[in-house]
């Protein structure tokens, strides 16, 4: 399954490895790719991980989920 989330305040270096790493650890996480133009992070996990977990780990670590989009699921 793929997760997209848009967060604020992304910026290219640092971020984007503290992000990976942070939600690379997260059990059933397998991929983790991080756009810092767009603020959005697209996880690839099994389906036993949900989005609240996710956007629940990024709150811890300190980044604010900006609101869901309309989007198709993938």
């Amino acid at each position: 399954m793929k997760t997209e989330i848009r967060i604020e305040n992304v910026m290219a270096c640092g971020c984007r490895g503290s992000i990976h790493r942070g939600l690379a650890a997260v059990q059933g996480v397998y991929g983790v790719s991080v756009d810092p133009l767009s603020g959005r992070v697209t996880v690839e996990h099994t389906e036993e991980v949900d989005r609240a977990r996710l956007e629940r780990r990024l709150g811890e670590m300190g980044y604010r989920v900006l609101p869901q989009e309309k989007q198709p699921a993938v």
